[in-house]
């Protein structure tokens, strides 16, 4: 609307209340604005009223409260997780889970030699990325998840001068520790245990 009729942006949040009221429109352009807020407010209630419900359900559900026990992992991370994994008891081991969602290190091999690349990528990506997501906050947990994170980024930064294409180890592992210590909960039934499960 703004290119249209050739008017700049104003600096800063273009849909702040005082940019918006700043903003030297004619009576069209108002009445245009006016009706794209108007429906901007509608889908903004209905997202909310959305969540709520989404919120409500999951908080019912056992596995969603067990899930919420992980540090950084709330109802949609713990929702998209068991939408994805489906029932846990089908992986024999965490690692398992993580390789299914694609959260391990590709491998690459000829003859002797063995290469470490990416991530394989492979499963759901919406699951991984919520994965991700939580696992952000992890780096900044004070306990013993937060201590790997920091302690792993630590151990690979003077590797990363020496090689700048080295595949980000600690952002795999930041990734999989989530996953892998969802699948152990949901497989054992027992609420995340810092002091106990070791990383």
């Amino acid at each position: 609307m703004l290119h249209q009729r050739l008017i700049e942006a104003p600096p800063g949040d273009l849909f702040s209340v005082q940019n918006l009221a700043a903003l030297p429109l004619d009576y069209e352009g108002q009445e245009t604005l006016g009706r794209h807020l108007r429906q901007w407010a509608g889908i903004e209630a209905e997202l909310k009223q959305l969540n709520d419900s989404l919120a409500q359900h999951a908080y019912e559900h056992p596995s969603v409260k067990l899930l919420m026990t992980l540090p950084g992992v709330d109802f949609a991370v713990a929702g998209t997780l068991l939408a994805a994994l489906g029932d846990c008891t089908r992986f024999d081991s965490p690692d398992k889970a993580a390789a299914y969602l694609g959260l391990v290190p590709s491998t690459h091999q000829s003859g002797e030699q063995c290469y470490h690349g990416s991530i394989t990528k492979q499963g759901r990506g919406h699951a991984r990325w919520m994965l991700v997501q939580a696992a952000q906050h992890l780096a900044r947990h004070p306990g013993p998840l937060g201590v790997f994170f920091r302690r792993l980024a630590k151990k690979e930064e003077p590797q990363r001068r020496c090689c700048r294409n080295l595949p980000p180890l600690a952002e795999i592992s930041r990734a999989n520790k989530p996953c892998w210590c969802a699948t152990r909960s949901l497989r054992m039934r027992t609420q995340f245990a810092p002091g106990v499960w070791t990383f």
